[in-house]
């Protein structure tokens, strides 16, 4: 399950290009995600807080990962 939460209405966190790059940089801290889940917080590019994500893989894809490390 993937949790994205983005609060709208500051001064920097407006239009469509203030969201899309907000994912942006949130991209590559999802490249870096652990295996078993993360999380972590979304700035806006005055460096406030605006929201929050959450990674958490299914209970299948951990097992699947298990037997492949297993072997």
């Amino acid at each position: 399950m993937f949790t994205l939460k983005i609060r709208l209405g500051n001064a920097a966190m407006q239009t469509p290009e203030d969201v899309a790059t907000a994912l942006q940089e949130l991209a590559p801290k999802m490249e870096m995600c652990d295996a078993t889940g993360d999380y972590g917080r979304i700035m806006d590019h005055n460096g406030n807080h605006v929201g929050d994500w959450t990674y958490k893989p299914s209970k299948f894809l951990l097992a699947q990962r298990r037997e492949r490390d297993d072997t």
